[in-house]
């Protein structure tokens, strides 16, 4: 989106609804920036995240104070982002687990089976850290290991890295993807590898699941 398409997006932005539209576009494009870039952490992507749907929330109140005050708060906002922290650095053919980081209320993470669902649909931003750390000692043998992040049957996401013997540098893998999402998919995470990657562990700290409402039905 270029910058005339944003002056033209926000000239038309007459309703409450079509603001805070506009002003979620903003954080993603930001967010998109960061994530390319590689210069942040997930832990600095959400810290960016909640003060941009802060800054939505005074703006908002500013220039609309006829909405309804559950449009202004905080909890409002932070409903349509969730992320998930990887739990084990294991590489293995296996579903990945994860532990709820920061969870909005417009999603459900079901504990047991590590799957994520939002509770309405539309365009998410889906995306994915991978931080791949190298034991040189042990690295002896190379493995391509793919993550892919499916629902009902289909391939939502999928991120794949060349891992490779006596590499003594870690791997930073970044996927991201905008994409449709009913509230009856479930998404779920499976790791496969091709290779032998015993040398080689996921840093569980930096590595996780994350998504974000671009564009849908709110509650």
């Amino acid at each position: 989106m270029t910058a005339t398409d944003m002056e033209s997006l926000q000239s038309r932005s007459g309703t409450g609804s079509r603001q805070m539209q506009t002003c979620l576009l903003v954080s993603v494009m930001t967010l998109f920036a960061l994530l390319l870039g590689g210069t942040v952490t997930t832990a600095v992507l959400i810290r960016h995240i909640q003060t941009e749907l802060a800054a939505i929330k005074a703006t908002g109140a500013a220039e609309d104070p006829s909405r309804p005050a559950r449009y202004h708060s905080s909890e409002y906002k932070m409903q349509n982002f969730a992320y998930l922290q990887a739990n084990s650095g294991s590489l293995e053919n296996a579903t990945m687990q994860f532990s709820s980081q920061s969870v909005g209320s417009g999603f459900s993470f079901d504990t047991t089976q590590h799957t994520l669902r939002p509770h309405s649909g539309g365009s998410f931003l889906l995306y994915m850290d991978l931080v791949y750390v190298s034991d040189p000692p042990r690295n002896r043998g190379s493995a391509t290991v793919t993550v892919r992040v499916s629902g009902q049957d289909s391939t939502s996401l999928e991120c794949r890295a060349q891992l490779r013997a006596g590499d003594s540098e870690g791997r930073v893998h970044k996927c991201w993807r905008v994409m449709q999402l009913d509230s009856r998919r479930r998404l779920v995470a499976n790791m496969e590898v091709q290779g032998e990657a015993g040398g080689w562990r996921l840093d569980t700290r930096h590595s996780g699941l994350g998504i974000f409402l671009v564009d849908g039905s709110r509650p």
